[in-house]
């Protein structure tokens, strides 16, 4: 019987770009390119094109940009790029909701306060309870 190599890093993504300790996924690269070239674009455009300040004091001022594009290329919430993250909650936010009505006496007489153990107790006891009728 022939031994199988199971990969372990099935959750991670491919290397595409490797210098030294610096290892980037394409979507990292791309992230990274794009915030990069916004960044330039932003303050060679509208701050030294329109404002007329010195290139050297736009890039500075418009530093956050790149700061936002690291944060996307490398930050995680929940194990997901935080890209990846924000597409998620935009959809989840911009997504229909449905409702349903519940009838008043949905769970019979009990008034459970599911947070405190006696109220767990009380709800077990009652389903006990019913499935004997």
């Amino acid at each position: 019987m022939s031994r199988v190599r199971i990969p372990s890093d099935l959750n991670e993504e491919d290397v595409f770009f490797s210098a030294g300790p610096v290892k980037l996924s394409i979507r990292q690269l791309t992230v990274l390119a794009a915030s990069a070239a916004v960044w330039y674009c932003v303050a060679k455009v509208f701050l030294v094109g329109l404002l007329g300040i010195t290139t050297l004091f736009a890039l500075i001022a418009c530093s956050w940009i790149l700061i936002i594009g690291v944060a996307l290329a490398f930050a995680k919430i929940g194990h997901r790029p935080l890209d990846v993250w924000i597409g998620d909650k935009i959809s989840f936010v911009m997504s229909a909701r449905t409702y349903t009505m519940r009838e008043e006496d949905a769970y019979g007489d009990l008034d459970a306060n599911l947070e405190e153990d006696h109220d767990i107790q009380a709800l077990l006891e009652h389903r006990q309870h019913n499935r004997g009728h």
